[in-house]
């Protein structure tokens, strides 16, 4: 982050604890925000870091299912953020999670705007862009 002069960066499948994220982020001299699923198994963990020039601004941190951690942002010139990262199930088994997951985006994006905040979502949402492009373009 440093070398190339990023201030916030969204974290997937870190695979570490929350011990683990704590001393990882003392270590770099970050801030960090992450979410845990409660059901643990590999490729958990996501989060958000962000350089302490920019964590002053944050007004609230939201975690949702150790999936989509989000951060509101105030600035001093009243202009607010809502910074959303994802990351989405790959196993398409589990696509009554996944479609779940789909709804708290959409709500938490609707109650952003409904807030005159400014969006950005990123992350991870582990789709196939071909299946997917197939699919709209067939009204599937």
């Amino acid at each position: 982050m440093k070398d190339y002069n990023i201030n916030i960066y969204g974290l997937s499948e870190t695979n570490c604890s929350e011990r683990q994220a704590k001393i990882w982020q003392h270590q770099l001299g970050v801030c960090g925000y992450f979410d845990y699923s409660q059901l643990g198994g590999k490729g958990q963990g996501i989060g958000i870091i962000i350089d302490a020039k920019y964590d002053i601004f944050v007004h609230k941190a939201v975690g949702h299912k150790g999936r989509i951690p989000y951060l509101d942002l105030y600035f001093s010139n009243k202009r607010k953020l809502r910074l959303i990262q994802v990351y989405l199930n790959a196993n398409q088994k589990e696509r009554p999670q996944i479609e779940a997951l789909y709804k708290y985006i959409d709500d938490t994006i609707s109650d952003a705007q409904s807030r005159d905040m400014e969006v950005i979502i990123m992350g991870d949402f582990n789709i196939n862009y071909r299946k997917y492009l197939m699919a709209f373009v067939n009204n599937k």
